[in-house]
Protein backbone atom coordinates (compact mmCIF):
# COMPACT_ATOMS: atom_id res chain seq x y z
CA UNK A 1 0.00 0.00 0.00
CA UNK A 2 1.50 3.25 -1.00
CA UNK A 3 1.78 6.09 1.55
CA UNK A 4 1.07 9.69 1.08
CA UNK A 5 3.45 12.15 -0.41
CA UNK A 6 4.59 14.31 2.58
CA UNK A 7 4.69 18.20 2.16
CA UNK A 8 6.42 20.80 4.11
CA UNK A 9 5.34 23.86 4.51
CA UNK A 10 7.76 26.79 5.57
CA UNK A 11 7.01 29.08 8.19
CA UNK A 12 8.39 31.93 10.28
CA UNK A 13 9.85 35.75 9.89
CA UNK A 14 7.08 37.54 8.48
CA UNK A 15 5.73 34.28 6.26
CA UNK A 16 1.72 34.33 6.49
CA UNK A 17 0.43 32.06 4.18
CA UNK A 18 1.11 28.78 5.64
CA UNK A 19 -2.18 27.84 6.77
CA UNK A 20 -4.24 28.25 3.36
CA UNK A 21 -0.96 26.84 1.32
CA UNK A 22 -0.59 23.36 3.73
CA UNK A 23 -4.68 23.15 3.33
CA UNK A 24 -4.26 23.37 -0.45
CA UNK A 25 -1.81 20.57 -0.30
CA UNK A 26 -4.05 18.76 1.74
CA UNK A 27 -6.76 18.89 -0.33
CA UNK A 28 -4.82 17.84 -2.81
CA UNK A 29 -3.84 14.76 -0.92
CA UNK A 30 -0.92 15.36 0.88
CA UNK A 31 0.13 15.27 4.21
CA UNK A 32 1.20 18.52 4.93
CA UNK A 33 3.32 19.73 7.65
CA UNK A 34 4.10 23.54 8.42
CA UNK A 35 7.36 23.75 9.41
CA UNK A 36 9.59 26.28 11.06
CA UNK A 37 12.48 28.19 9.13
CA UNK A 38 14.47 27.41 12.93
CA UNK A 39 13.76 24.15 12.65
CA UNK A 40 14.97 23.23 9.54
CA UNK A 41 18.09 25.25 10.08
CA UNK A 42 18.84 23.21 12.99
CA UNK A 43 18.18 19.42 11.68
CA UNK A 44 15.03 19.37 13.95
CA UNK A 45 13.15 18.53 10.86
CA UNK A 46 14.78 17.22 8.11
CA UNK A 47 13.92 18.03 4.30
CA UNK A 48 14.88 14.65 2.94
CA UNK A 49 12.09 13.06 4.79
CA UNK A 50 10.01 15.25 2.52
CA UNK A 51 8.52 14.78 -1.23
CA UNK A 52 7.72 18.40 -1.45
CA UNK A 53 9.23 21.41 0.08
CA UNK A 54 7.25 25.32 -0.22
CA UNK A 55 7.89 28.31 0.81
CA UNK A 56 4.44 30.23 0.76
CA UNK A 57 3.70 34.22 0.55
CA UNK A 58 4.19 36.68 3.34
CA UNK A 59 6.24 39.76 4.34
CA UNK A 60 9.66 37.88 5.65
CA UNK A 61 11.77 40.19 7.27
CA UNK A 62 8.96 42.80 6.77
CA UNK A 63 10.63 43.19 3.06
CA UNK A 64 13.20 45.92 4.83
CA UNK A 65 15.81 45.39 2.85
CA UNK A 66 13.97 44.18 -0.35
CA UNK A 67 11.82 41.40 -0.77
CA UNK A 68 13.34 37.84 0.26
CA UNK A 69 16.78 39.04 0.38
CA UNK A 70 17.36 38.21 4.62
CA UNK A 71 15.23 35.12 4.13
CA UNK A 72 17.35 33.91 1.11
CA UNK A 73 20.65 35.12 2.96
CA UNK A 74 19.51 32.48 6.47
CA UNK A 75 18.76 29.71 3.21
CA UNK A 76 21.86 30.01 1.83
CA UNK A 77 23.77 26.89 3.59
CA UNK A 78 20.49 25.39 3.49
CA UNK A 79 20.43 25.25 -0.24
CA UNK A 80 24.05 24.64 -1.12
CA UNK A 81 23.88 21.33 1.07
CA UNK A 82 20.28 19.84 1.42
CA UNK A 83 18.00 21.79 -0.88
CA UNK A 84 20.41 20.91 -3.66
CA UNK A 85 20.29 17.22 -2.85
CA UNK A 86 16.87 17.11 -2.14
CA UNK A 87 16.39 18.73 -5.90
CA UNK A 88 18.72 16.21 -7.68
CA UNK A 89 16.76 13.36 -5.92
CA UNK A 90 13.56 14.41 -8.34
CA UNK A 91 11.73 15.71 -5.34
CA UNK A 92 9.32 18.68 -6.01
CA UNK A 93 9.60 22.51 -4.32
CA UNK A 94 7.84 25.93 -4.51
CA UNK A 95 7.89 29.23 -4.25
CA UNK A 96 4.95 31.43 -3.71
CA UNK A 97 5.05 35.35 -4.31
CA UNK A 98 7.22 35.92 -1.18
CA UNK A 99 8.19 32.29 -1.59
CA UNK A 100 9.23 33.19 -5.22
CA UNK A 101 11.40 36.05 -4.45
CA UNK A 102 13.33 33.72 -1.57
CA UNK A 103 13.92 31.32 -3.66
CA UNK A 104 14.68 33.73 -6.51
CA UNK A 105 17.44 35.37 -4.86
CA UNK A 106 19.20 32.07 -4.15
CA UNK A 107 20.12 31.63 -7.65
CA UNK A 108 17.97 28.70 -7.90
CA UNK A 109 16.39 29.45 -11.58
CA UNK A 110 18.66 30.92 -13.01
CA UNK A 111 21.75 29.78 -15.59
CA UNK A 112 23.99 30.42 -13.22
CA UNK A 113 23.43 30.06 -9.61
CA UNK A 114 26.94 31.59 -8.33
CA UNK A 115 25.53 34.92 -10.10
CA UNK A 116 22.02 35.29 -9.51
CA UNK A 117 21.03 35.92 -13.32
CA UNK A 118 17.37 36.12 -12.69
CA UNK A 119 15.52 38.54 -9.80
CA UNK A 120 12.13 39.60 -9.25
CA UNK A 121 12.12 43.22 -8.83
CA UNK A 122 9.50 46.59 -7.95
CA UNK A 123 6.57 46.67 -10.14
CA UNK A 124 6.27 49.21 -12.76
CA UNK A 125 3.67 50.56 -11.32
CA UNK A 126 5.67 51.53 -8.50
CA UNK A 127 3.35 50.10 -5.68
CA UNK A 128 1.51 47.20 -4.26
CA UNK A 129 -1.24 45.63 -6.33
CA UNK A 130 -3.83 43.38 -5.53
CA UNK A 131 -5.94 41.87 -8.44
CA UNK A 132 -7.08 39.04 -10.73
CA UNK A 133 -5.33 38.28 -13.32
CA UNK A 134 -5.57 36.53 -15.91
CA UNK A 135 -2.52 33.55 -17.04
CA UNK A 136 -1.55 31.40 -19.69
CA UNK A 137 0.31 28.18 -19.21
CA UNK A 138 3.00 26.77 -21.56
CA UNK A 139 2.03 23.44 -22.87
CA UNK A 140 5.65 22.47 -23.61
CA UNK A 141 6.86 23.20 -20.44
CA UNK A 142 8.50 19.99 -18.62
CA UNK A 143 7.44 22.12 -15.47
CA UNK A 144 5.62 19.36 -13.24
CA UNK A 145 3.28 21.53 -11.86
CA UNK A 146 1.80 22.72 -14.85
CA UNK A 147 0.69 19.59 -16.93
CA UNK A 148 -2.77 19.76 -18.28
CA UNK A 149 -3.60 23.43 -17.79
CA UNK A 150 -4.08 26.16 -19.74
CA UNK A 151 -5.52 29.66 -19.13
CA UNK A 152 -6.29 30.26 -15.64
CA UNK A 153 -7.52 32.44 -13.38
CA UNK A 154 -5.09 33.54 -9.79
CA UNK A 155 -5.19 36.38 -7.58
CA UNK A 156 -1.99 38.25 -7.46
CA UNK A 157 -0.37 40.55 -3.79
CA UNK A 158 2.98 42.04 -4.33
CA UNK A 159 4.84 44.97 -4.84
CA UNK A 160 7.99 43.51 -6.30
CA UNK A 161 6.94 40.96 -8.86
CA UNK A 162 8.34 42.22 -11.96
CA UNK A 163 10.34 39.42 -13.64
CA UNK A 164 14.04 40.70 -14.95
CA UNK A 165 17.22 38.83 -15.99
CA UNK A 166 21.11 40.09 -16.25
CA UNK A 167 21.10 40.26 -20.33
CA UNK A 168 19.45 38.93 -23.39
CA UNK A 169 21.14 35.73 -23.87
CA UNK A 170 20.04 34.86 -20.28
CA UNK A 171 16.11 35.22 -21.18
CA UNK A 172 16.53 33.08 -24.59
CA UNK A 173 18.26 30.52 -23.32
CA UNK A 174 15.15 30.25 -20.86
CA UNK A 175 12.72 30.96 -23.49
CA UNK A 176 14.62 27.90 -25.73
CA UNK A 177 14.54 25.89 -22.11
CA UNK A 178 10.69 26.51 -22.04
CA UNK A 179 11.53 27.89 -18.51
CA UNK A 180 8.81 31.10 -18.48
CA UNK A 181 5.68 28.75 -17.31
CA UNK A 182 3.07 30.81 -17.54
CA UNK A 183 2.68 34.38 -18.72
CA UNK A 184 0.21 37.27 -17.88
CA UNK A 185 -2.46 37.09 -20.60
CA UNK A 186 -4.83 39.83 -21.99
CA UNK A 187 -8.85 39.03 -22.55
CA UNK A 188 -8.21 37.35 -25.86
CA UNK A 189 -5.48 34.75 -24.37
CA UNK A 190 -2.15 36.75 -25.82
CA UNK A 191 0.56 37.72 -23.95
CA UNK A 192 -0.42 41.28 -21.86
CA UNK A 193 2.61 44.03 -21.82
CA UNK A 194 0.49 46.64 -20.61
CA UNK A 195 -0.76 47.28 -16.96
CA UNK A 196 -3.24 46.29 -15.18
CA UNK A 197 -3.29 42.84 -17.24
CA UNK A 198 0.38 42.34 -16.72
CA UNK A 199 0.46 43.51 -13.17
CA UNK A 200 4.35 44.34 -12.74
CA UNK A 201 6.23 44.68 -15.85
CA UNK A 202 7.97 41.43 -15.79
CA UNK A 203 9.82 40.49 -18.87
CA UNK A 204 7.89 37.79 -21.21
CA UNK A 205 4.98 39.11 -19.46
CA UNK A 206 6.66 36.06 -17.12
CA UNK A 207 4.06 35.26 -14.10
CA UNK A 208 5.58 31.50 -13.41
CA UNK A 209 9.07 30.00 -14.46
CA UNK A 210 10.90 26.91 -13.43
CA UNK A 211 13.92 25.24 -13.10
CA UNK A 212 15.46 23.62 -16.13
CA UNK A 213 14.22 20.03 -14.81
CA UNK A 214 10.89 21.15 -14.45
CA UNK A 215 10.78 19.99 -10.57
CA UNK A 216 10.90 23.41 -8.91
CA UNK A 217 8.67 26.12 -9.38
CA UNK A 218 8.09 29.98 -8.24
CA UNK A 219 4.36 31.83 -9.07
CA UNK A 220 4.16 35.41 -8.21
CA UNK A 221 0.50 34.68 -8.63
CA UNK A 222 -1.01 32.80 -5.40
CA UNK A 223 -2.51 28.92 -6.25
CA UNK A 224 -3.70 28.70 -2.91
CA UNK A 225 -5.65 31.69 -2.90
CA UNK A 226 -7.77 29.64 -5.30
CA UNK A 227 -8.56 26.62 -4.31
CA UNK A 228 -12.18 26.73 -4.13
CA UNK A 229 -14.67 27.91 -6.64
CA UNK A 230 -16.32 29.82 -4.68
CA UNK A 231 -13.05 32.08 -4.05
CA UNK A 232 -13.43 33.83 -7.88
CA UNK A 233 -14.60 37.59 -7.11
CA UNK A 234 -17.18 36.29 -9.80
CA UNK A 235 -18.09 33.38 -8.37
CA UNK A 236 -21.96 34.28 -7.94
CA UNK A 237 -21.96 35.11 -11.66
CA UNK A 238 -20.14 31.87 -13.09
CA UNK A 239 -22.76 29.92 -11.31
CA UNK A 240 -25.47 31.23 -12.56
CA UNK A 241 -24.15 31.14 -16.34
CA UNK A 242 -23.48 27.47 -15.63
CA UNK A 243 -26.70 26.60 -14.11
CA UNK A 244 -28.66 28.29 -16.91
CA UNK A 245 -26.55 26.26 -19.24
CA UNK A 246 -27.13 23.02 -17.44
CA UNK A 247 -23.80 22.63 -16.35
CA UNK A 248 -21.97 20.90 -12.96
CA UNK A 249 -20.93 23.81 -10.91
CA UNK A 250 -17.36 22.97 -9.56
CA UNK A 251 -16.12 22.98 -6.59
CA UNK A 252 -12.51 23.10 -7.21
CA UNK A 253 -10.80 26.27 -8.22
CA UNK A 254 -8.14 26.74 -10.80
CA UNK A 255 -5.67 26.96 -8.62
CA UNK A 256 -6.16 23.79 -6.94
CA UNK A 257 -4.55 21.60 -9.87
CA UNK A 258 -1.00 22.87 -9.18
CA UNK A 259 -1.33 21.29 -6.18
CA UNK A 260 -2.92 18.04 -7.38
CA UNK A 261 -0.29 18.18 -10.20
CA UNK A 262 2.66 18.13 -7.45
CA UNK A 263 0.84 15.39 -5.46
CA UNK A 264 0.21 13.41 -8.20
CA UNK A 265 3.91 13.17 -9.48
CA UNK A 266 5.17 12.61 -5.91
CA UNK A 267 2.83 9.92 -5.01
CA UNK A 268 3.47 8.26 -8.60
CA UNK A 269 7.52 8.57 -7.89
CA UNK A 270 7.73 7.31 -3.88
CA UNK A 271 11.07 4.76 -3.54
Amino acid sequence: MSREAKAMVLTGEGINCEYETAHAFSLAGADASIVRLSDLLCGKTKLLDFDIFCVPGGFSFGDDLGSGKVFASRLKSFIERDFEEFVESGRLALGICNGAQILMRTGVFGLDRKTQDTTLTFNDCGHFHDRWIKLKMDPDSKCVFTKGIGLIDLPIRHAEGKFVVKDRETLETLKANRQIVSRYVDENGFPATKFPQNPNGSAESAAMGCNKRGNVLWTMPHPEGFAYFCQHPNFARKKELLKRAGKEIPTKGDGLKIFENAVGFATDNLA
